[in-house]
């Protein structure tokens, strides 16, 4: 009986301890990456089947549903699709910042170079959500007068970023093991693919000029060339999501973020 009568009291202060560490450190939520990173496919898949729909109608001379083309277009903007890649470059902005900041804890002299690479990929989410590279095109299309593969003009300020970016991280890329190394080449490689190069091969095919909003008027080329561009842009930005999960998985395992609130 005395024995019982212990575990019982040792049981309910073991209780009481574990409320207490849950009302003093939040509740832990536990965040599978390959739950979160399928969820992220099932909508690129989506976002791609759609759009192959509506370049389908445009090639065979039908005129797709307004909702479709507003909304899954990957030529327009604030929608689905402009919504989607936002979200995973700002996802990714927030992954290279927790690696930030167990880099910084751990005292890794590359710390900083995470930093960096979070405040691009929030840049660039930011951008993807406003446009700013398109208020580039015109003033710099008029004052030089560029056309052809040049017509989308802030390729050449994107071009020249993204030379720079590589020769200022490829000591930080070098820090990195092999196989992550060309993760990371890989999937950066593909992005530019499709931001820059099928970029500039679609203004090479771009028609100015649009009378009617709820058509494209496009040639077939840059119809392709337009869906490629953005199918790379969005792959590689989940490839770069993919290295990053298993990039914390081979270097952290176990991960636990616990964010407390402040009461005012």
């Amino acid at each position: 009986m005395e024995n019982t009568s212990t575990l019982e009291r040792t049981a309910q202060v073991a209780s009481t301890h574990s409320s207490s560490l849950q009302s003093n450190k939040g509740r832990v939520v536990r965040a599978f990456p390959s739950v979160v990173f399928k969820y992220l496919l099932i909508g690129f898949s989506i976002l791609v089947a759609m759009q192959l729909l509506i370049v389908t109608e445009f090639l065979n001379d039908i005129r797709p549903g307004r909702l479709l083309f507003e909304k899954f277009y990957f030529d327009r903007e604030a929608n689905f699709p402009a919504f989607f890649s936002a979200f995973i470059l700002f996802f990714s902005s927030v992954l290279l910042a927790v690696i930030a900041s167990l880099k910084r804890q751990d005292q890794d002299g590359f710390w900083r170079q995470w930093q960096g690479l979070s405040f691009v990929f929030l840049f660039l989410a930011l951008d993807e959500s406003v446009s700013l590279h398109e208020l580039l095109i015109e003033p710099l299309h008029n004052m030089f007068h560029l056309e052809g593969y040049l017509r989308f003009s802030w390729v050449i300020v994107g071009g020249i970023f993204a030379v720079v970016f590589a020769v200022a991280y490829l000591k930080f890329l070098f820090s990195l093991s092999p196989p992550m190394r060309l993760r990371f080449i890989l999937a950066g490689a593909i992005f530019v693919l499709g931001a820059v190069v099928f970029e500039m091969l679609g203004g090479n095919y771009f028609t100015d000029g649009n009378p009617d909003p709820t058509t494209d008027n496009q040639t077939p080329t840059y119809l392709i060339l337009m869906t490629l561009e953005e199918t790379f842009e969005m792959g590689g930005i989940l490839l770069f999501i993919s290295t990053l999960f298993a990039y914390i998985k081979q270097h952290y395992n176990k991960l636990i973020i616990s964010v407390e609130m402040v009461k005012l």
